[in-house]
């Protein structure tokens, strides 16, 4: 999957300049919170359009981030010391990616869905423009807590 979502960025790539150690940590720590995410007042509306979907996202942090741990409502699907993968399929609009690489001093992260059926394709294009804000948000945020 890494090869996969790096290789062929979806609509949704950042790039930012970070110190490698500390973006390691960062992606550590991650979940629990919709602070990482940035802008999390946009995400809550999300939640809570989701919810009339039927789904019921919710915020965790694990112990460790290792394959298979649950970070919020994503699965981490892989993991090393140079990239993370995260995995949802619990979104009505279908499944999404979220990936970090951090390769010499640079975070690339990488936001993919596979939309369901017509609403999923429906919402991946009403949330196009929103999402560049939201990924540049969470680019930047990364960045500066990895100093």
């Amino acid at each position: 999957m890494e090869n996969e979502l790096f290789g062929r960025p979806g609509r949704y790539a950042m790039r930012v300049d970070v110190p490698a150690r500390g973006a390691r940590l960062d992606l550590d720590g991650l979940g629990g919170d919709l602070r990482w995410y940035g802008l999390a007042w946009l995400w809550r509306l999300r939640i809570l359009i989701g919810r009339l979907f039927g789904e019921r996202l919710r915020l965790h942090r694990p112990d460790a981030v290792t394959v298979g741990s649950t970070v919020d409502w994503w699965t981490v699907a892989s993991v090393d010391d140079t990239h993370l993968v995260l995995h949802t399929d619990q979104w009505f609009t279908g499944e999404a990616w979220l990936g970090y690489r951090i390769e010499d001093g640079v975070l690339t992260q990488v936001g993919a869905l596979r939309p369901n059926g017509v609403i999923g394709r429906v919402y991946w294009w009403a949330v196009y423009p929103i999402h560049f804000v939201v990924f540049r948000v969470m680019a930047r945020r990364q960045a500066r807590r990895s100093r």
